[in-house]
């Protein structure tokens, strides 16, 4: 990380956003990628009526050095003007107007994926962990960062000839779910009762294996009583019928869209897997089955066959990546005449 002009001296705050939790951190410009915050902090979302009141709530209780003028926010929604409306929270706000509002001289909001694909170039081998047989990277070739939380979000990480990397942020996560059986098809079908559109954020999503479970008992005339994705969860660990296969669906929906993004942006130097669901299904979740369902695209399979896929393993990847944005910003200042 590198410092530039003037105020990037001073610390810089950091903070991933989603549709639950609101996570922040303040860090030394001039850390190194593997340094602790100086100050970090959770916050429920839905107890804030936007970032502006959520962000001076976390400084007032962990910051009390000097004033902090440089930020980099990443959210759980497209970020495609001044105005961003979260995805799966009532946070309507102006870019322009939150910076003014937290007195800073500089701000940076991208989408939470985003934020996760400018820190892969920067991941070491213990960030991630390899789910099934191990494959080599292709250097200098397209990554791909995909993960279920309350959305599905993904990413995009591109070779650009002058900077190095480009990240691209994606809404594929809306794109349409595809069933690979009858038995898929039937309950996308009993879905569509209800959401005309039924995309892979609606199957593939915390919110989404609720759904799933819920779907599934309907079709079986069978008793629903499940009321989170946790207990959904915990539900399939006790060996309950309908849970279980709410995951093996929610995970065979989840692999076939990483394929599908592995297909669209040519991912051969590998695709990562995020996002808050996976970590909570721990010994749940089998990587061998994952990856086969993901190679399956028929006449077409060599190609997914040869592509790296890993879990991340970092906790603070998307602090990483929002660190390396700041620390372009300012080395572009730097050189600016």
């Amino acid at each position: 990380m590198a410092a530039g002009l003037g105020d990037t001296n001073a610390p810089w705050l950091v903070a991933d956003i989603g549709g639950t939790n609101a996570r922040f951190a303040i860090y030394d410009p001039t850390s190194q990628p593997a340094a602790v915050p100086l100050a970090a902090g959770r916050l429920k979302t839905a107890d804030y009526p936007g970032p502006a009141e959520c962000t001076r709530t976390f400084l007032h209780a962990h910051w009390k050095e000097q004033p902090i003028s440089r930020a980099a926010l990443a959210i759980a929604a497209p970020v495609t003007g001044d105005v961003v409306s979260l995805t799966n929270a009532d946070w309507r706000f102006s870019i322009q107007q939150l910076r003014q509002d937290l007195a800073l001289n500089h701000l940076e909001v991208i989408n939470d994926f985003a934020a996760l694909a400018h820190a892969l170039p920067l991941l070491e081998k213990d960030d991630r962990v390899s789910l099934g047989p191990e494959r080599p990277a292709e250097k200098g070739q397209p990554m791909v960062v995909i993960g279920p939380g309350t959305g599905l979000g993904a990413a995009a990480v591109l070779p650009h000839e002058n900077h190095g990397w480009a990240v691209v942020a994606v809404e594929g996560g809306h794109t349409t779910a595809a069933a690979r059986c009858d038995r898929e098809a039937a309950v996308l079908a009993h879905l569509r009762r209800e959401n005309r559109h039924v995309s892979y954020e609606r199957v593939a999503s915390g919110p989404g294996l609720l759904e799933l479970s819920r779907a599934i008992a309907e079709i079986e005339g069978a008793p629903f009583s499940y009321r989170t994705p946790a207990e959904v969860a915990a539900g399939a660990r006790n060996g309950e019928a309908t849970c279980r296969e709410a995951l093996a669906l929610f995970q065979g929906f989840l692999a076939n869209f990483a394929g599908d993004m592995a297909l669209i942006i040519g991912a051969r130097g590998g695709i990562y897997l995020g996002g808050g669901v996976l970590a909570h299904l721990e010994g749940l979740f089998d990587p061998d089955a994952f990856r086969a369902r993901m190679e399956d695209k028929g006449r077409f399979r060599d190609y997914p066959e040869r592509i790296p896929l890993w879990q991340l393993r970092r906790q603070d990847a998307a602090f990483l990546g929002l660190r390396r944005l700041l620390s372009e910003k300012a080395e572009n200042d730097a050189a600016a005449p």
